[in-house]
């Protein structure tokens, strides 16, 4: 009788630690989930602007390689440039190309044909540099800086925009960073008293029969 009492206290006792163990596992699990997955969000919030950064920063390189090309025939300069072009025609593979009723994404297919009719006109006045035609090279100057005015003020407009919707998103996502952590702290808190109740009971099941017996 004494040992299926103390097997039965035992049985009891792992059982308290084991079900308290699983449930705070599981628990801690499913908010470190949630809190990875909204601090992601957070994180890739503003990607989208700093990728619009690298297109101004890249295209000022452009404009600036070639404006020295021009007017000191370095090979340097002539390097440099199509450094920034290979670069430049990289990002503006990711613009959207198709036709959309989406605001920003028709701003960024404008973007898109822009750079390259931009990237041609630069491309034509190097060459007519190379061969010497001066009426050619000046007039493709002229039009290559207009083209990246009009780039550069498309580029600053909609990076704007996005960071206006960004930081709604950024909002959003902190309320709700919020929420999750002020839900992890009630979660843990009713666990605890939880454990807390069922470790008094079991005390009292355990101490009972020898307080009787005393």
């Amino acid at each position: 009788m004494q040992k299926q009492k103390k097997k039965s206290i035992r049985k009891r006792i792992i059982l308290l630690f084991v079900s308290i163990f699983v449930l705070t596992f599981i628990v801690n699990t499913y908010l470190y989930y949630n809190l990875n997955q909204a601090i992601s969000r957070i994180d890739n919030v503003y990607s989208s602007n700093i990728k619009l950064n690298d297109f101004n920063e890249n295209l000022d390189h452009i404009q600036t390689q070639l404006y020295e090309y021009l007017n000191t025939k370095n090979s340097e300069a002539l390097e440099n440039y199509y450094v920034y072009e290979s670069d430049y025609r990289e990002l503006i593979k990711n613009l959207n190309q198709k036709p959309t009723d989406n605001v920003n994404k028709l701003m960024e297919k404008n973007i898109y044909e822009m750079s390259l009719t931009y990237l041609e006109k630069t491309s034509n006045t190097i060459e007519a540099k190379r061969g010497r035609n001066i009426s050619k090279y000046k007039e493709g100057y002229l039009k290559s800086k207009e083209l990246y005015g009009y780039l550069q003020a498309n580029i600053n407009s909609l990076n704007e925009t996005v960071f206006l919707y960004n930081a709604h998103n950024y909002s959003v996502l902190r309320e709700i960073l919020n929420y999750i952590l002020v839900f992890s702290v009630v979660i843990l808190t009713i666990i605890m008293i939880m454990a807390i109740f069922w470790g008094i009971i079991m005390t009292r099941n355990i101490t009972k029969p020898l307080v009787e017996l005393a």
